[in-house]
């Protein structure tokens, strides 16, 4: 049983994690995302269209990969949730199956909770 009471429902589903790391560019971007980056910053990196970069982000984000954070005033940044990722074939009751497994990053619920909250603060100011 995971320590982290938020793991569940964060857990990124195999099928979009092995498709989004399938991809040429998503690779090269999460090669490069060493730390927490704007969009922009990608673009610079990666040397990728800004809407190129804004599609894979968002593919990364719906894998539960990264994490967008908003900062009231200030462009968004993009940071990976995962130290690694894990695919292994295994032996099912029913044949062969693919697992991926992602490891994921230090960050506690309680650090969960707190960028939660940032984020909804900046919301509430947006408004």
């Amino acid at each position: 049983m995971s320590t982290n009471p938020l793991a569940d429902a964060l857990a990124p589903d195999p099928g979009s994690v092995f498709g989004v790391l399938n991809d040429d560019d998503c690779q090269r971007m999460v090669e490069r995302m060493d730390r927490p980056m704007t969009a922009d910053e990608i673009c610079d990196e990666c040397e990728l269209p800004r809407s190129t970069v804004y599609r894979k982000l968002e593919r990364l984000v719906e894998a539960n990969l990264a994490e967008k954070r908003l900062h009231a005033g200030e462009a968004a940044t993009y940071r990976l949730t995962f130290d690694r990722v894990v695919l292994a074939v295994e032996e099912e009751a029913d044949g062969l199956a693919l697992n991926v497994r992602v490891e994921e990053g230090a960050e506690t619920a309680a650090d969960q909770l707190a960028d939660l909250w940032s984020e909804v603060r900046a919301e509430r100011e947006r408004r």
